[in-house]
């Protein structure tokens, strides 16, 4: 069945007439008329508007229109005699299956990105960030905290990202800079500039840092100066997230006192399961069950075998081999770092992409919220059967996180999958943005259905969702 014929079906279904496409891009203040055969040669003008092209082997003309005013333009022709049709000039592109890659030196080193099998790896063994990025790449206004050794303000893929006024509590200062490599590559993971032709890519591509600094030159901090960090960054109205890539600290009454507050405060908090193959339930700060505890996954999709375990693991995402950034060099290089430090910020990017959209849907952002839409994006029994068996589990928590199917959970949840062109209505104008999403292959508006491709099966879907309504 073509897309003709589909859409005469829609139309008739639901009984009422097309109106006119409205496409997410177009030539500013060009129409494109189709007149009868009687007004194809009758003056230079249609409407009052100049014809400034006309289609030399059929019918088509071109018109200039006042710009922003290209709707009510296109509505005064169409109404006019012998005018066919009005509608805006739209933009398409070339076809192909289009996601958002970002020209970083090391993107393609990126397997928790894009798994496409980079040194042995798993194809789709990752967080299907590319894809995730047509929904939001973050919302400037989303500030994450970052507890570590500091930030390398010095280095490029930083630049514009971090905020000034962290505070460093390992020496008493208003300077978080890191003298150790552990706080950059860490961040770095978290957000990182992307198409800047350097260096790596973050997840949140628009949210800001806040460095605390909370370890020293040996990577190592005291309980005091964690309690004084996460204490620093609940005080901040501005700061959303908390994450912290650290394990090990003993759980007093005063740590569990900082991590209640935050959490009564409105922050979400996320934070590393132990590491060396520990028991993630005696190392804190991911111990609290006021925190979302982060387990590492290797780019076969396994846990990784340092990865702690534990009733304390909420999920796990990519922590084994990850290229990030070579901190302390204006070189353009990369350093391959593994741990359950990386996998928390690479969650805790997700999270800023979930604020994001819930800006966007008028959705509070609590953690409630983030570990809802986590789940319903998470991927389960991927990993070693013995381990990870349905529902939760020790070794791989909820599952590995999956930030496209995330998003998707959000607008399937709180939006409208219906809305194709996001305007907040469902009507026939998103069957013609479906119509042009699907033969683009755009992510995600083409994706119904939620299996992260854009199929002839999507339209079903549409037709479900638009059904279901949200006008």
């Amino acid at each position: 069945m073509s897309l003709v014929h589909i859409h005469a079906i829609v139309v008739s279904t639901l009984g009422v007439s097309p109106q006119p496409f409205q496409p997410e891009q177009a030539v500013p203040g060009q129409l494109i008329i189709k007149p009868s055969a009687q007004a194809r040669n009758a003056g230079d003008t249609i409407g009052g508007f100049p014809i400034i092209e006309r289609s030399v082997w059929g019918t088509a003309l071109l018109v200039a229109v006042p710009q922003g005013r290209e709707a009510n333009a296109a509505r005064a022709v169409a109404s006019l005699e012998g005018v066919i049709s009005a509608e805006p000039n739209a933009i398409g592109i070339g076809s192909g299956f289009q996601l958002n890659t970002p020209d970083d030196t090391f993107f393609g080193d990126h397997w928790h990105h894009s798994n496409t099998g980079q040194a042995g790896g798993t194809p789709g063994a990752d967080i299907e960030t590319p894809a995730a990025w047509h929904y939001t790449t973050g919302d400037a206004s989303t500030v994450i905290a970052v507890l570590d050794t500091g930030i390398d303000s010095d280095h490029p893929d930083f630049e514009g990202l971090f905020l000034s006024n962290g505070y460093d509590f390992v020496n008493e200062d208003a300077d978080p800079e890191a003298d150790h490599p552990h706080g950059p590559h860490v961040t770095a993971c978290l957000l990182a500039n992307a198409d800047n032709a350097l260096g790596v890519a973050g997840v949140d591509l628009k949210a800001s840092v806040l460095p605390i600094k909370v370890l020293n030159i040996s990577n190592r901090g005291t309980t005091f100066d964690l309690i004084q960090g996460i204490d620093f960054a609940t005080a901040r109205s501005d700061v959303h997230i908390i994450s912290m890539s650290l394990i090990n600290y003993s759980g007093g009454d005063a740590l569990r006192a900082s991590l209640d507050n935050a959490l009564a405060a409105g922050k979400v908090l996320i934070s590393c399961g132990a590491n060396n193959g520990g028991i993630a339930d005696v190392s804190w700060p991911g111990a609290s069950p006021a925190t979302i505890t982060i387990g590492s996954t290797t780019r076969m999709d396994e846990r990784a075998s340092f990865s702690g375990r534990g009733a304390s693991i909420d999920f796990v995402a990519p922590g084994q081999g990850i290229v990030t950034i070579e901190p302390f060099t204006d070189e353009d290089r990369s350093d391959l770092v593994s741990g359950c430090a990386f996998a928390t910020p690479i969650a805790a990017g997700v999270a800023g992409l979930i604020r994001a959209e819930a800006l966007r849907l008028g959705v509070p952002f609590t953690q409630q919220l983030v570990i809802d839409m986590l789940a319903a994006g998470a991927e389960d029994q991927v990993g070693n059967p013995f381990e990870d068996t349905p529902g939760r589990d020790d070794f791989m928590g909820r599952g590995r996180i999956n930030a496209r199917a995330t998003l998707h959970a959000m607008q399937r949840e709180f939006g409208c999958l219906g809305d194709t062109n996001r305007d907040g209505r469902a009507t026939l104008n998103d069957f013609n943005a479906w119509v042009l999403a699907f033969n683009t292959a755009h992510l995600p508006r083409c994706d119904q259905d939620g299996d992260g491709a854009c199929l002839p099966a999507d339209f079903g879907a549409w037709v479900q969702n638009f059904g279901d309504g949200c006008r």
